[in-house]
């Protein structure tokens, strides 16, 4: 009965972490293929950044609600990889604003 529970635990937290990571590594690097960045054009620079942008606040915003409700929940492990998903997802895109912005301005 233990094992069960823990084989459940082992498989939440790798499945939790295939769709907050992955996916979203997934389609970045789909996108990095699609738009050519390395011979792009200025234009597809500037698209590609907005467009990660984008798609990291959806992603910020998702896992701030999550993490809430874990809280709640009192599931303090996933919970916990929820925030580290957030520390590195938020520098991006931090980072992918400054450079988008330059970009822009440039």
């Amino acid at each position: 009965m233990k094992e069960n529970r823990l084989i459940k635990k082992d498989s939440d937290i790798l499945e939790h972490l295939t769709i907050r990571l992955g996916i979203p590594l997934f389609v970045v690097f789909l996108l990095w293929g699609i738009g050519d960045i390395s011979n792009g054009s200025f234009e597809t620079l500037i698209f590609f950044s907005f467009f990660i942008s984008v798609l990291l606040i959806i992603i910020i915003t998702f896992l701030l609600r999550e993490t809430i409700d874990l809280h709640r929940n009192k599931r303090f492990l996933l919970r916990n990889i929820n925030c580290v998903l957030l520390m590195f997802f938020i520098p991006t895109f931090s980072f992918l604003v400054i450079v988008g912005f330059g970009l822009a301005t440039f």
